[in-house]
């Protein structure tokens, strides 16, 4: 079965309108995402860069280890994130939260903090599967690296605020393709009412109703289509009273003569009984 001019607009018009719709949304939800991943970089940043600019100030002729024993709880009093302290090996030598400080990071990873003077991982805790962000930077003593702090915060609120404005956004977006989809639907109407009017029209002369007339529309293409078919039925009408005239004028012409022959053929018939009787 063959589908409606309408039923194609409408779905041509909603396919663009949803595929619009997923570009914006994936758009504006990963713009959001990172605005909050980028503030808790920013913050976190901030923080460090204070704790290794005081490190460097008022700590850097101590030994790592002695500051790890005697004054390390300066470093994270005026921050909620985790901790950690490592030496240029990579290995962890104190954590905030008293978690294993046997473990070491990778070696990759290290050459990056002490090469770029920063490093960025986004990762999961292992012992509960929170997703977090780490910042480190390089602990320096007369401009040489001795050591690594990294502060590490949680993304649980960070991804509860990106779930909720995901959802009102997803809600908004929902809203505007159901209002999308009435208006494409009233869109399609118009333009298909028309072509629907000058169909019925165009049944109809051709059912031999010629005194039909189409009405005139605002659409050129549409008006054009419509005078055409009132010339069609105009020039039909035109024609068939032609073709009536002359075989009227035919018949009139024809009668005469028919009239004069079936009088003669009377006569003759008479003449020919008449002749018989008398035999």
């Amino acid at each position: 079965m063959k589908k409606s001019i309408k039923s194609r607009l409408i779905k041509n018009f909603m396919i663009i309108i949803i595929l619009t719709f997923l570009i914006i949304e994936i758009s504006l939800i990963k713009g959001v995402k990172e605005y909050f991943y980028n503030n808790v970089e920013t913050i976190l940043t901030n923080q460090l860069e204070l704790s290794t600019t005081f490190f460097e100030r008022y700590f850097s002729a101590s030994d790592l280890s002695d500051i790890i024993l005697d004054d390390v709880d300066v470093f994270w009093l005026h921050t909620k994130a985790q901790v950690q302290i490592m030496d240029t090996s990579g290995k962890i030598l104190m954590d905030s939260l008293g978690t294993d400080i046997e473990e070491s990071i990778d070696p990759q990873e290290v050459n990056k903090i002490l090469s770029d003077g920063k490093s960025t991982k986004i990762s999961e805790i292992t012992y509960s599967n929170e997703p977090v962000m780490s910042v480190s930077m390089p602990l320096l003593k007369q401009n040489k690296p001795v050591g690594i702090m990294r502060f590490t915060s949680s993304l649980n609120i960070a991804n509860d605020m990106i779930i909720q404005i995901s959802k009102l956004l997803i809600g908004l977006g929902i809203a505007v393709i159901l209002i999308s989809g009435l208006i494409s639907y009233l869109l399609a109407k118009s333009i298909v009412k028309p072509i629907t009017e000058l169909t019925q029209v165009a049944e109809k002369m051709a059912d031999a109703q010629f005194k039909v007339r189409s009405r005139e529309y605002k659409d050129a293409e549409i008006d054009k289509l419509s005078l055409t078919l009132n010339y069609m039925a105009e020039e039909v009408t035109r024609r068939e009273r032609i073709k009536d005239d002359f075989i009227s004028s035919i018949s009139h012409e024809l009668k005469t003569p028919l009239t004069s022959i079936k009088g003669w053929a009377i006569t003759l018939k008479s003449y020919e009984n008449l002749d018989k009787k008398i035999l």
